[in-house]
């Protein structure tokens, strides 16, 4: 059994290196994710890549 099997894990920076390597590590896990990221373009192809992301949200917390 995954250690985090129907569990959420959200993952801020989803698209970045080191995102996509901890995102798809959890999805191995049997995470179900929340990605979060600035680009949607390429949430969206993370999220496609992984069949256990259950949503992926763009977000710039710069930006007001």
């Amino acid at each position: 059994m995954a250690a985090f099997t129907d569990k959420v894990v959200m993952v801020t920076g989803a698209t970045g290196n080191l995102g996509q390597v901890v995102a798809r590590k959890f999805a191995a896990e049997g995470a179900k994710l929340a990605l979060v990221a600035r680009d949607a373009s390429d949430l969206k192809t993370l999220a496609d890549d992984n069949a256990s992301a259950i949503r992926f949200y763009r977000v710039h917390v710069a930006l007001p």
